[in-house]
């Protein structure tokens, strides 16, 4: 039989989500519902380590699923997420894998700089 070869950074991504299963075991009792947020890949990761007995265990309710990377989106944005969910959930905390590399915002210039350019005199396309 052919064994299927798993890369390192497939196996630490798996690793993660074993973590964040072990690090709701310290929590349990602080929270009744839970919402998960994370790349498709990594939600089948978390939905792996944390199956519904262990869920209940922890006295837990799964309550929504995101299957989307959140790690460059706004707060806002990912407010708008979780309203899309059935009913109103409590604030979420974003986990993020240790060696993810943050995406930079569209917008993510200094104040001062969005500033000076909302000053500028913007060139009309109908003065050619």
């Amino acid at each position: 039989a052919i064994e299927a070869r798993e890369d390192a950074h497939r196996a630490a991504k798996r690793a993660f989500a074993q973590d964040v299963a072990d690090r709701l075991a310290g929590h349990a009792g602080k929270f009744a519902e839970l919402v998960i947020a994370a790349a498709p890949k990594t939600l089948g990761d978390l939905r792996r380590a944390l199956p519904p007995a262990r869920l209940k265990a922890l006295g837990v309710k799964l309550a929504g699923e995101i299957a989307k990377d959140l790690t460059a989106v706004r707060p806002a944005e990912i407010a708008a997420q979780l309203k899309k969910l059935p009913r109103p959930r409590a604030p979420v905390l974003p986990l993020v894998h240790p060696t993810a590399k943050a995406k930079p915002a569209a917008d993510n210039k200094p104040a001062a700089t969005r500033a000076r350019a909302a000053q500028r005199p913007r060139k009309s396309l109908a003065t050619k």
